[in-house]
């Protein structure tokens, strides 16, 4: 609508009314976007009323324009509430956003602010929409995330619906052929996995078929959202469901059914198969998804029909209370409740994991990440639901869970433990090498989450601080301290640091 300006100034208490329908449904994320929200007239009092209800998130997603001033964003800040920025890019480099956006100069913007909410460490995510103009600048997005704090880039296919009233032939013009995509995709995403293989970078709505390899990079749907829009020139639509709308103008092939990824593909765009044919989206059988992922990257995918095995209830009494899956961090959670307060949470995750396992197959492992009953009652929970999974998945089962392994592996010390070698030679240091001045070491645990161990401290005038001890997947062992209370003494921490630093070095306390 601005390219074709037909946008008009939208009414501030029209807005405010929906953020009072989100908060009354207990939304709690709210995104400010266009158009480009902060040239509204009404945008900071808008934005005032949002922090005002206290959600959870506010998301400014704006294309840059007011960001290289840095006085308008800390009058953002101002109005306190946790906000969050997400950045418009429509290009990787100046050349490209430039002229993709036909504003010259709009590019710089962005890259100064950029290095404003950096320095100030705000959360920033990035955006792209891919065109056929700005698609070939995409390897190029790694080194700029490299350069600033960005948590997250997302990608998106362009939607021809989306453009508004256009002719085929234009919405056409602004698609980029998904084969030559895709390669390019290939070598951004190799770019993200040399800078982090656990970076969130995620592509959405492009078929799973044109590169599989990359499918745990790729997602069609997200959280339950709600969109509110300019219906006319100066009304607000009814909420409408986001993801189901995304998936109204897509096809699907009858051979798609035959694809590992049918349930969670929702197709591709029907004016792409009128202008361009459909060859280009042939079914991925399970076999080549296996063929192509030694590494386990798919790990997700290729548990998927083992899970639908799993019963609500694997044992009396007990059900499953959530089921959450993580593509990125190759990993199913499971919750199970029994009574009143009696939870049991389970881990399953790649058989190559760093730290094992309680019970290992040659495709998965299992971990109890916590409970709150007796060892025995969280091991049949953990034998059926293991069973299960190892039912529908091909492989053998190397290691049975057993309550000898449960615990010897929650002792931090030890051959059977869940803490490496490394984790429990420095920890030995600290738990049996002598007093840290002013600091008393009050208990020693394995961690669930990662792979290593964390000890609790207690200063003589009650701070309490905890050292994590963490393995890398390259062996190195990551010292890092969190205290409960920030306002204690800065000057008694530094010491004690040193000092245990002193100690995993081998050498003598610094006197405080």
């Amino acid at each position: 609508m601005t390219e074709l300006r037909m946008a008009k100034p939208i009414d501030s208490s029209l807005i405010c009314a929906e953020l009072d329908r989100a908060h009354s449904m207990g939304i709690g994320k709210v995104t400010f976007l266009g158009g480009e929200p902060t040239i509204q007239r009404g945008f900071m009092d808008c934005l005032k009323y949002a922090v005002s209800l206290d959600f959870d998130e506010i998301v400014i997603f704006t294309n840059g324009v007011r960001l290289w001033r840095r006085e308008w964003i800390e009058e953002v800040l101002g109005l306190g509430g946790n906000i969050a920025w997400r950045i418009s890019l429509q290009g990787a480099d100046e050349e490209t956003h430039d002229f993709t956006t036909k504003k010259k100069g709009a590019f710089a913007k962005i890259v100064k602010g950029l290095g404003i909410l950096s320095d100030i460490g705000q959360k920033i995510s990035v955006n792209m929409c891919v065109v056929e103009e700005n698609y070939r600048s995409l390897h190029k997005l790694p080194a700029m995330v490299e350069k600033y704090d960005i948590w997250q880039v997302h990608l998106d296919m362009f939607r021809p619906r989306d453009a508004g009233d256009r002719t085929d032939d234009y919405l056409d013009g602004c698609l980029p052929d998904y084969t030559d995509l895709a390669r390019e995709l290939r070598v951004m995403l190799t770019g993200f996995d040399v800078l982090d293989p656990d970076y969130d970078i995620n592509i959405g709505n492009l078929p799973y078929c044109l590169m599989p390899e990359f499918a745990h990079k790729v997602h069609h749907e997200g959280n339950l959202t709600f969109t509110v829009a300019v219906d006319g020139q100066s009304t607000l639509s009814e909420p409408w469901n986001k993801y189901e709308d995304k998936s109204s103008d897509k096809l699907k092939l009858e051979s798609c059914q035959d694809c590992s990824f049918h349930g969670r593909c929702s197709g591709f765009f029907e004016l792409y198969a009128k202008q361009r044919g459909v060859e280009e989206f042939q079914p991925v059988p399970r076999a080549k998804l296996t063929e192509l992922d030694p590494q386990q990257k798919l790990f997700v995918f290729h548990l998927e029909p083992a899970l639908e095995l799993v019963p609500d209830q694997p044992v009396p009494g007990w059900k499953v209370t959530s089921r959450r899956v993580d593509e990125h961090q190759r990993r199913v959670d499971f919750d199970f409740a029994r009574g009143s307060g009696e939870t049991i949470h389970i881990h399953l995750l790649p058989a190559m994991s760093l730290g094992g396992g309680d019970a290992e197959h040659e495709n998965f492992v299992l971990r109890l990440a916590s409970y709150n009953v007796p060892d025995h009652e969280a091991l049949t929970v953990a034998r059926e639901l293991f069973r299960a999974v190892a039912k529908g998945c091909p492989g053998n089962v190397t290691v049975v869970p057993n309550l000898d392994r449960i615990r010897a592996r929650r002792q931090v010390f030890g051959p059977g433990s869940m803490v490496p070698v490394n984790v429990q030679r420095r920890l030995r240091r600290i738990v049996k090498g002598g007093p840290i001045p002013g600091w008393k070491i009050v208990g020693a645990y394995p961690m669930l989450d990662k792979v290593g161990a964390y000890a609790v401290m207690v200063s003589q005038d009650g701070d309490e601080a905890t050292l994590e001890l963490v393995q890398s997947e390259e062996g190195r062992v990551q010292v890092s301290w969190h205290f409960l209370d920030e306002e204690r003494d800065v000057a008694a921490r530094r010491t004690m640091i040193q000092n245990v630093k002193s100690v995993l070095k081998g050498q003598r306390h610094v006197q405080a």
